[in-house]
């Protein structure tokens, strides 16, 4: 199991004014998704992906394509 936590970092947070909430709406995801497939790319694939909870179901929908790539099981 691979837990990722995508922490908002100080300049992420600075360019949304300090709304967490925006972080997690508008970059967190695409960060998740992103260092999903770094991480495959460098071969790390666990067994289970433990992520963060989303709000939208298109994230979601992502996140879970990003695990799928390449054929690779969820």
């Amino acid at each position: 199991m691979f837990e990722l936590l995508v922490p908002a970092e100080k300049g992420q947070l600075d360019q949304l004014n300090g709304d967490r909430r925006a972080y997690d709406l508008e970059l967190r995801p695409g960060l998740m998704a992103q260092t999903i497939e770094e991480l495959q790319d460098a071969q790390v694939e666990p067994d289970v992906w433990k992520i963060e909870g989303l709000d939208r179901r298109d994230d979601c929908e992502k996140i879970v394509a990003s695990a799928r790539r390449g054929g690779v099981r969820g």
